[in-house]
């Protein structure tokens, strides 16, 4: 009976401490969870090189950078929790050119700031302004709206498909 106590007593130290571990990683990855905040590009630009357009956008909201910028990374606010791109494509009096906006989203894609709905409202009424078609891609990673990294994917992609010829 003495053995039985003592394997029993070995097993209840034991699943203990396994309890206390636990708790200690689902305590840990809580509070890391819970302090993450996405980081998406927020910035604007367009490949059309015109004053009244650079200073359409420059006034849009000063604190976008340019996409180009090596400081667009910003954390997003609460409530958002996607990263976009956004590419529009429009005309400027004879001019046909892109727009490009990034920044903090929603999965629900709700209309946000410099998103296709958000340009559309702002740009209608404009004469020397029309619209041609605009797209909106949602990402949920750090950064992954940024122009590099959809050239780094297809580089690397490129690469998987080469290996495996």
């Amino acid at each position: 009976a003495v053995v039985s106590t003592q394997s029993t007593g070995h097993y209840y130290i034991t699943n203990n401490l396994r309890r206390s571990v636990k708790m200690k990683l689902f305590v840990l990855a809580a509070l890391i969870s819970a302090s993450y905040a996405l980081h998406c590009h927020v910035c604007m630009e367009s490949s059309i090189n015109d004053p009244a357009v650079n200073a359409l956008i420059d006034s849009a909201d000063p604190a976008r950078g340019h996409c180009l910028a090596a400081d667009v990374s910003k954390e997003c606010g609460e409530g958002y929790d996607t990263c976009f791109d956004t590419e529009y494509k429009y005309t400027w009096g004879e001019k046909t050119g892109n727009m490009t906006s990034r920044g903090c989203g929603k999965k629900d894609k709700a209309k946000v700031e410099y998103d296709c709905a958000y340009l559309k409202e702002i740009l209608t009424g404009l004469t020397k302004y029309t619209g041609v078609a605009c797209t909106d891609t949602y990402c949920e990673e750090d950064d992954c709206n940024s122009s590099t990294t959809v050239i780094l994917s297809a580089a690397l992609l490129a690469a998987v498909f080469y290996y495996h010829l």
